[in-house]
């Protein structure tokens, strides 16, 4: 599990700042890094209830399988895709859908392996684990041996690949170790009642600036050196 928690923030992590990388090697101006940021999060926006509602029925090793199975996907497509931004809109955006479905079904993992009494810590250990892998994906960009925006792009997207197909692996062996089905509630509760949680929009609202600031960091980090490059080439 904690493998896995970590090869999917270390794999998306790469894929989005070759994106940006790749955007800016088709002569894509930065401030569209923006752009991108929202085509990772609007379609997963849309599709997150039926994935919850999927994992209530349990198909929970199905999710995470499939999840990293999109990751594979998306980030073939971004590989191959033209220098275009529609392209690496539509990629991006699948790639959003990826990591939205398997975490959705990791989460639940925690739940299912763990007791009651060993579920903080390992809730813990799994969110440390994804920590690790966003923090130690960027200092990859350091050991690429070159300026090329595109060149950058590839590596990073070749690296996001195999750690893509490595989450495959490790989603199938988590899978093996679960029981068949999750605890499904008889009838689906509706969105307003879940919503009415006290305490619940404030979560709701604290997670999405913190999620936003981790994701937006990385994709805009590389428009911004390659604006400071530029400056710093003009003024000598």
């Amino acid at each position: 599990m904690l493998a896995t928690a970590f090869l999917i923030s270390f794999s998306v992590t790469l894929s989005r700042i070759g994106v940006t990388y790749k955007a800016l090697a088709a002569g894509i101006d930065g401030s569209y890094a923006g752009v991108l940021a929202v085509a990772f999060s609007l379609l997963p926006a849309c599709l997150v209830v039926w994935f919850g509602r999927l994992g209530d029925r349990g198909a929970v090793a199905l999710m995470t399988v499939a999840g990293a199975g999109v990751l594979v996907l998306a980030t073939l497509a971004l590989l191959a895709s033209p220098l275009d931004l529609v392209w690496l809109l539509m990629g991006t955006g699948v790639l959003g859908v990826g990591q939205t479905l398997h975490l959705s079904g990791l989460q639940l993992v925690v739940l299912l392996a763990s007791t009651r009494m060993h579920r903080d810590a390992m809730l813990g250990n799994y969110l440390f684990a994804s920590s690790a892998g966003s923090m130690i994906a960027p200092l990859f960009v350091g050991l690429i041996d070159t300026n090329d925006p595109a060149s950058i792009a590839v590596h990073l997207l070749d690296l996001a690949l195999g750690s893509a197909v490595l989450l495959i692996g490790a989603a199938v062996l988590v899978g093996r170790r679960l029981p068949d089905k999750a605890p499904a509630p008889s009838v689906a509760v509706p969105i307003s009642i879940i919503l009415a949680r006290p305490g619940l929009p404030t979560m709701l609202m604290t997670g999405s600036v913190v999620a936003t600031i981790n994701g937006v960091m990385p994709i805009y980090l590389p428009s911004s050196g390659s604006t400071a490059g530029s400056l710093r080439a003009s003024s000598v």
